[in-house]
């Protein structure tokens, strides 16, 4: 029973995941970046994280200032 259980469960991940995998096969078709979509997904679902991430690569990039001057990120 459990086994068939976890089968079952297997399957319905694997569903998920071929629609999933459509969206961004739409989106795509529509002139989107599949990677950005991603990205804006993320952003959506744990925007701390992404603030979290800006506020590191700001570190990084005072740094090393002449990537930051590249970037246009800092006043330099």
């Amino acid at each position: 029973a459990i086994l068939n259980r976890l089968e079952r469960q297997h399957d319905a991940m694997a569903e998920v995941r071929d629609s999933i995998k459509e969206i961004y096969t739409e989106a795509k078709a529509r002139g989107y970046d599949a990677r950005i979509i991603r990205r804006l997904y993320s952003a959506m679902k744990s925007p701390n994280t992404v603030a979290e991430q800006e506020a590191l690569f700001r570190q990084y990039a005072e740094a090393v200032p002449e990537l930051a001057k590249q970037l246009s990120l800092l006043d330099i």
